[in-house]
């Protein structure tokens, strides 16, 4: 299922790199709900589950630039001034303008609830296991000098 979601986000990039009419909205949409389903299987799913969504999100990551290379080489802008032009709501109308904001924060958000999911995720895996005693450590005596391995010599 959430493979399916993953090709069907990824063929709306791609088709929206391509030249071909994409609706906005749609891909916003899909992405927020995408970027949620990750983050229930980093939270919920097996080990296996969630080395499978941080491979989709570094896929997603590497297709992402991909299409932006390629959409920046279609229209002959840097990927830079393709930024400053989305960044400018001159270039839409205020409703256009408005959705993109909301979508923007809704994406944003998302993304970055999913990026604590993935640091909780790696954090408690290598967390030792509790159904493991803490290691013991022997005291350090304070009479007791280290040695100096031979490097410090030279």
């Amino acid at each position: 299922m959430i493979k399916d979601e993953f090709d069907r986000l990824m063929s709306l990039f791609h088709d929206a790199s391509s030249g071909k009419k994409v609706d906005l909205q749609q891909l916003f949409t899909q992405a927020t709900g995408f970027f949620e389903h990750l983050k229930n299987e980093l939270k919920n799913g097996t080990e296996e589950e969630k080395k499978e969504v941080l491979n989709m999100m570094s896929e997603m990551y590497k297709q992402i630039l991909k299409e932006t290379q390629q959409i920046s080489k279609a229209s002959g802008l840097t990927e830079e001034q393709l930024l400053s032009y989305a960044d400018n709501p001159n270039n839409f109308t205020p409703a256009q303008w408005k959705s993109i904001q909301e979508s923007k924060a809704r994406i944003e958000k998302a993304g970055a609830e999913l990026v604590r999911t993935v640091r909780q995720s790696t954090t408690q895996a290598k967390e030792p296991s509790s159904t493991h005693p803490p290691l013991e450590r022997k005291p350090h005596s304070p009479h007791k000098k280290s040695k100096r391995s031979d490097w410090t010599k030279s």
